[in-house]
């Protein structure tokens, strides 16, 4: 093995590190250089601008916001179409032909040529529609009268109307027998009982 002479330093020269050393050469200096990556003309990541970030805090109120408004349009319909459903599947459907039901009042007799036979049909509209009633069907709000009082005096004048047509044949409308928009009279009896006198 050779072995090298190594100079040793001086103190002052172990100390001294302000030498200024020579710059490194290129090695490829002179020679042909591999492509660059990105064309100088390009624009890189540390020369794009900043965009400015809009607080996150907002968007998430936001998007809360606008979370529960969505929920709550969506609860309204599920509510609405459940009682449409509900109300469409509970209404009462009347067959195409329905038997009209006789009352208890009959008159017998034999029709003769020439003879003339008086018919009166009424609707009664259930008693609870007067001049004055407010019907959501006319344009109206009220579903039915203020006061049971009031299904009594129109009943009242039914029976007036009934009684002074003097018909052979009384067909009636929208005669109720036990509800609510009536007040629970039943009418149908009422008439009917008039009839008898």
């Amino acid at each position: 093995m050779q072995q090298h002479d190594i100079p040793e330093l001086t103190p002052d020269e172990e100390l001294d590190r302000t030498r200024v050393l020579p710059d490194p050469v290129d090695p490829l200096e002179g020679s042909a250089r591999l492509p660059e990556l990105r064309p100088e003309d390009e624009p890189g990541p540390e020369d794009e601008p900043e965009v400015p970030q809009k607080p996150k805090r907002r968007g998430r109120v936001v998007r809360k916001i606008v979370k529960y408004f969505l929920f709550l349009v969506l609860a309204v319909a599920i509510v609405a179409a459940g009682g449409i459903g509900y109300l469409t599947v509970t209404e009462y459907r009347p067959a195409y032909a329905e038997d009209a039901q006789r009352g208890n009042v009959l008159r017998e007799g034999k029709l003769t040529g020439g003879q003339t036979v008086r018919v009166l049909t009424l609707n009664t509209g259930y008693g609870g529609l007067d001049a004055g009633e407010d019907f959501f069907m006319d344009g109206g709000e009220g579903v039915r009268p203020s006061d049971a009082e009031t299904v009594r005096q129109n009943m009242l004048g039914i029976e007036d109307l009934i009684r002074g047509a003097d018909a052979d044949f009384v067909m009636l409308q929208e005669v109720d027998t036990d509800s609510k928009r009536s007040y629970g009279y039943d009418q149908w009896r009422q008439y009917e009982c008039d009839r008898e006198d």
